[in-house]
């Protein structure tokens, strides 16, 4: 058997991460289709 366990002590991260994405996507060609890998390259 294989677990993967994930704890997070604080919100912040996810935070970060959506504002991050937010700011990204203002940017991007509207009506386009994107993928979390793209925020992230």
């Amino acid at each position: 058997r294989i677990e993967i366990r994930h704890q997070a002590h604080s919100r912040e991260v996810f935070v970060a991460g959506a504002v991050m994405a937010a700011k990204w996507v203002v940017d991007q060609k509207k009506g386009a289709v994107y993928a979390m890998t793209d925020v992230l390259a």
